[in-house]
């Protein structure tokens, strides 16, 4: 058993693309929706935040990743995803050692508006 927990590891340390998290913001669950807007900046109209996303990779450009991110929002029911800045990431390898992987986090918010 230990020897595929090492394989496993390994395997998952080695991976260069860490993948998304979702953080709910609340208790209520929606159906996905069809269509989410991209937005820079919080809009003017009211607003229920739903989720917090993060995609962390060291392979994906700004767009794939903001692709993956609209259609995590869009999964969760939300009707725009509020795109935020990235941040460098310093991940240590699986074994501990000095080996580092540059990777960049990405962070947004999943809304759904309160007018619809």
């Amino acid at each position: 058993m230990r020897p595929l927990l090492f394989a496993l590891a390994l395997l998952a340390g080695g991976c260069a693309t860490l993948g998304p998290s979702v953080t709910y913001l609340g208790e209520v669950r929606y159906p996905p929706t069809a269509y989410v807007e991209r937005l820079r900046a919080e809009p003017d109209r009211p607003y229920t935040a739903i989720a917090e996303l993060a995609y962390t990779s060291s392979t994906l450009t700004r767009r794939e990743i903001e692709d993956r991110l609209a259609e995590q929002a869009r999964a969760l029911g939300a009707d725009a995803v509020v795109l935020g800045q990235s941040t460098l990431a310093q991940l240590r390898s699986a074994d501990d050692t000095q080996r580092h992987e540059e990777t960049y986090r990405f962070s947004a918010v999943a809304i759904r508006y309160r007018d619809r």
